[in-house]
């Protein structure tokens, strides 16, 4: 089993931070696996629910009798290495996505160091990290939706989507899945921090993926360029990979890096990259 299969293919979630409040992303997040009848076990996760939506509330991470394999983490973020730490304890968690925001993303000291901490514990226990500060993965297969985005249609397609943005990757969705004769989706990642699993990763995953045919990317920035020079080319071997990359202005190059934290760099560079990967970039979501 490839490490990110435990995202894209869980056969139970547990939703810490789960929430009667329509206000909460924990209410939407559980709200979307239940109404699109993910095809894995959902264990909400709140001290203070009995239960959600029909379903059994847990007070704590720990007390889910069952295997957990993927966990979805909304809640703030100075809760986050309990979470962790229970995590680790158990045993069974391989999979982590982060929803909370206020880690290294905020530049402070504390919070890099908050961060730093969660992801020790993670790599610790062999649990994999998407996140902090992102909202996760869609999969059409099993209906899977870690998001707190209402009204995304889950069409099946081939398109599999990288997003740097939340907001933007929620946003190629909406308008792919809108249109009279719907363009669907195989997969759909928002990497957030990129603490653990960095975007990349995600394009080897889709490049190997059986039932993704081409890769629709949202780009702010790339820390490690040869290595994405590697991965592109061999990706764009297999299949189209089409970008749409902010940045061509100094103010969008500053944008980007106060959103990501990803070094947006010199736009001709990436211009030059992108020919020589094979790679087609586009300038608007349409």
């Amino acid at each position: 089993m490839k490490s990110l299969d435990h995202f894209f293919y869980p056969a139970s979630i547990a939703v810490i931070g789960a929430s009667q409040d329509p206000g909460k992303s924990g209410y939407q997040i559980v709200r979307n696996l239940l109404d699109l009848k993910f095809e894995g076990t959902v264990y909400p996760v709140n001290p203070k629910l009995n239960d959600l939506f029909g379903h059994k509330c847990y007070p704590d991470l720990a007390s889910i009798p069952e295997t957990v394999e993927l966990m979805v983490v909304s809640v703030p973020a100075f809760a986050v290495p309990e979470v962790f730490e229970q995590a680790a304890q158990r045993g069974d968690v391989k999979a982590a996505v982060i929803i909370a925001s206020g880690f290294s993303e905020t530049k402070e000291p504390e919070r890099v160091e908050l961060e730093r901490r969660v992801v020790t514990i993670a790599k610790r226990a062999g649990i994999r990290v998407i996140g902090p500060n992102c909202v996760g993965v869609m999969n059409t297969k099993n209906h899977l939706d870690t998001t707190f985005a209402a009204g995304i249609r889950q069409v099946p397609g081939g398109m599999s989507v990288i997003s740097q943005s939340g907001a933007l990757g929620a946003s190629i969705m909406m308008f792919a899945t809108n249109q009279a004769v719907p363009m669907g989706f195989a997969k759909w990642a928002h990497v957030g921090n990129q603490s653990d699993v960095d975007v990349l990763e995600v394009m080897e995953y889709y490049r190997d993926d059986p039932d993704t045919k081409a890769i629709a990317m949202y780009m702010e920035g790339i820390n490690n360029a040869r290595q994405f020079l590697q991965v592109a080319q061999s990706t764009c071997q297999e299949k189209p990979v089409i970008i749409l990359k902010v940045g061509r202005s100094e103010v969008g190059q500053g944008a980007a890096a106060s959103h990501t934290g990803s070094l947006a760099g010199s736009d001709n560079i990436y211009e030059a990259a992108f020919r020589q990967a094979g790679i087609l970039r586009v300038d608007t979501v349409e």
